[in-house]
C-alpha cells in the first residue's frame, strides 16, 4: 500500500516536471519570435513621409524583427514633445526643430535623413513677373523666427534681395499660405512638392526653383532620445534597416511608391504625383545619413536667441548605426 501509494502521488510529480521546461522553452521561443514593438511619429502628410508608408505597405518593419506603429502628430514640435514623454519612441521631423530641442537641452539626436537639402521653391502671384517686383510686397511663412523665415529670406538672396526689400507676413501652414496667395493676401511664399506642382498647373509664377539652390538643410531626419538609444539600439538599428530599405524602394520602385504615395496624401492627378515622386527619388539619399553642412545652418540661425545653449553639429549627430550597417553590406545588398 505504501509503495502504491507513494507511486500515485510520484507520477504527477514526475509529469509536471517534464511539462514544465516545455512550456518555459516554448515561452522563450515565443518571445524570441516575437516582433519588437516600436512608435515612430510623423508630423504631416507631405511626400517627406513616404519612407514610413513604404515600411508599412511593404512589411519592412516585419521584415527585420519589428512591429513599427506609425503615428501621426501633427507638427514637428508636437512630435518631438511626445518623443521626449516617451509616448513615442522615433520622430521622423524637420531638423530643425530636433536641433531647437537639443538647444534648449532636451536629451535627443538625429540617428538619419533622407532629405538634407533646401526642398522649397519661392513662388509668387502670377502679377509678380520678376524677383525685383518683390520689393516692398508680402511674403507668406509659418510663423516669425522659425527655418521658413529662414529659407525664405535665403532664397531671397539667391535673387539679389535681402529680407529687408519685403514684407514677411505670418500666415501659417501650406494650406493656409496657398489661400493666402489665391485671394491676393499675400504676394509671394515658399513651397514643396505636391503643392508646388499644383501651384505651377493653377499658373502660379516660380520665381527661383529649388534645382537652383544647392543649400543644405535637414529637411527630413529621424530623431530618438539618447537614454531609449542606448537601452534598445538594437531596435533603432532594425528601424534603420527598414527605412533605408524604403528609401531604395523609392529611388528604384516608381510604381510602388506612386502608389503609396496617392493612398496616404490622397493624390490623384497623375501630374503632380508624378512630379512629387520625381523630386522625391532624385532628392532622397541613397545612405540616409545626415549632413553636417545642414545642422550647422539651423545652429547658426538658432543661435541667435540668448536662451539656447551653443552645440557643436557633430554632438546633434549619432552616425553609428549607419555606419554599421554600412560595414555590414546593407547598402551593397541594394545594388
Amino acid at each position: 500500500m505504501m509503495q502504491e501509494r507513494k507511486r500515485k502521488w510520484l507520477c504527477p510529480g514526475i509529469a509536471l516536471g517534464l511539462i514544465l521546461p516545455g512550456l518555459l522553452f516554448a515561452g522563450i521561443v515565443r518571445a524570441a519570435t516575437e516582433p519588437m514593438q516600436v512608435r515612430v511619429s510623423y508630423a504631416g502628410l507631405s511626400g517627406f513621409q513616404l519612407p514610413l508608408w513604404i515600411v508599412k505597405d511593404q512589411g519592412l518593419d516585419k521584415k527585420y524583427g519589428l512591429n513599427a506603429q506609425i503615428v501621426l502628430v501633427r507638427g514637428g514640435t508636437m512630435s518631438v514633445q511626445a518623443l521626449m514623454a516617451g509616448s513615442t519612441q522615433l520622430a521622423h521631423v524637420g531638423g530643425d526643430v530636433t536641433v531647437a530641442a537639443a538647444l534648449r537641452g532636451a536629451d535627443i539626436v538625429t540617428v538619419a535623413a533622407n532629405l538634407n537639402r533646401v526642398v522649397y521653391s519661392l513662388v509668387s502671384h502670377p502679377r509678380i513677373a520678376t524677383a525685383t517686383e518683390l520689393r516692398g510686397k508680402r511674403v507668406g511663412i509659418v510663423r516669425f523666427g522659425g527655418m521658413n523665415e529662414w529659407v525664405a529670406a535665403l532664397e531671397l538672396q539667391a535673387l539679389g534681395l535681402e529680407a529687408r526689400d519685403v514684407v514677411f507676413l505670418q500666415v501659417g501652414n501650406v494650406a493656409e499660405r496657398i489661400v493666402a496667395l489665391e485671394k491676393g493676401l499675400i504676394d509671394a511664399s515658399i513651397f514643396s512638392y505636391p503643392e508646388l506642382a499644383k501651384l505651377k498647373k493653377m499658373g502660379y509664377r516660380v520665381l527661383l526653383d529649388v534645382g537652383n539652390l544647392n543649400a543644405y538643410f535637414p529637411t527630413s531626419t529621424v530623431a530618438v532620445r539618447r537614454e531609449y538609444l542606448q537601452k534598445s539600439r538594437g531596435v533603432v538599428k532594425s528601424f534603420l534597416r527598414s527605412y533605408s530599405e524604403a528609401v531604395h524602394v523609392i529611388r528604384t520602385k516608381r510604381e510602388t511608391a506612386t502608389r503609396v504615395l496617392a493612398h496616404n496624401t490622397g493624390l490623384t492627378d497623375p501630374d503632380m504625383l508624378g512630379s512629387t515622386y520625381d523630386f522625391l527619388a532624385r532628392n532622397m539619399e541613397a545612405i540616409p545619413k545626415a549632413n553636417l553642412k545642414g545642422l550647422e545652418n539651423v545652429l547658426t540661425e538658432l543661435a541667435k536667441g540668448d536662451d539656447v545653449k551653443r552645440i557643436p553639429a557633430k554632438d546633434l549627430v549619432d552616425g553609428s548605426l549607419l555606419d554599421e550597417l554600412e560595414r555590414e553590406g546593407l547598402f551593397t545588398r541594394f545594388q
